[in-house]
């Protein structure tokens, strides 16, 4: 019988991933706007999710919001929402704030916001209240606020190219993810589930060899989380050998499949 993953867990006996795991409890409970520190692709907003399905609100909407993608006036429309305009037959939006109502919106790759949405961001924190693009009203929000980036927001406080008042106001509480690399005892209890859940997608079977699990543990995995699951995925295909060696993952790896 092939069944979906349940709820979604921590994966790994690594140091970092057993006390991220415990401390998880009481930082879900802790409602303070949340900063998560890290590289690109090392589960960053897996770990919100969690910290989401682990609160109260977890019955409420998660809300991601990609902070790179929202240039110019798209900060305040996508995140604010508009006011509804009759005479020009424009419909109203709640945007992602409102739509989170009750819930948790995370700020992704929040370092990559330009000087005016930082703005905007910071009185919103300031204020917990908003005003749609175009509006006269402002409306209350109860919204649990997270944002992640990467380690680059270091520098970028430094040059003064993110605002420091914001920063201090997203980390009231904060946690960081680590490089793959810096969890290498959770790399094949990582690979194992990535392959095992696309398997029990597809409804086939596929197991590592201990060759492949060597071989796995010894690559530097510069691109993280990401990059072990997309070669995992890639090889729970309907066909090929229902066992994995390395150099089957080898191959894989160099075709970029």
């Amino acid at each position: 019988m092939f069944a979906h993953p349940s709820v979604p867990t921590l994966i790994g006996p690594s140091a970092w991933a057993v006390s991220t795991r415990q401390n998880l409890p009481v930082r879900a409970s802790d409602f303070r706007p949340t900063l998560i520190v890290g590289p690109a692709s090392s589960g960053r907003a897996f770990l919100a999710r969690l910290l989401h399905l682990q609160s109260e609100r977890a019955h409420a909407p998660f809300v991601p919001v990609s902070c790179d993608r929202l240039r110019g006036a798209l900060f305040a429309t996508q995140v604010f929402g508009c006011a509804a305009d009759r005479s020009v037959g424009r419909p109203g939006s709640l945007g992602a704030i409102r739509s989170a109502h009750g819930g948790t919106i995370l700020f992704r790759n929040v370092e990559r916001l330009e000087p005016a949405a930082q703005w905007e961001l910071f009185g919103y924190l300031l204020n917990q209240d908003v005003l749609p693009c175009g509006g006269a009203q402002r409306f209350d929000t109860d919204v649990r606020v997270i944002a992640s980036c990467s380690t680059d927001i270091f520098a970028r406080l430094r040059s003064g190219t993110f605002d420091l008042d914001l920063y201090q106001a997203l980390s009231a509480t904060r946690l960081e993810t680590v490089a793959l690399q810096q969890r290498a005892a959770d790399i094949v209890p990582l690979a194992e589930h990535f392959l095992q859940a696309r398997c029990a997608t597809m409804q086939i079977e596929r197991a590592l060899e201990p060759s492949a699990e060597a071989w796995l543990t010894a690559q530097s995995w510069p691109g993280n989380i990401g990059q072990l699951r997309s070669l995992m995925e890639s090889l729970a295909t309907p066909h090929g050998s229902a066992s994995i060696d390395h150099e089957t993952l080898r191959l894989s790896a160099r075709s970029g499949r």
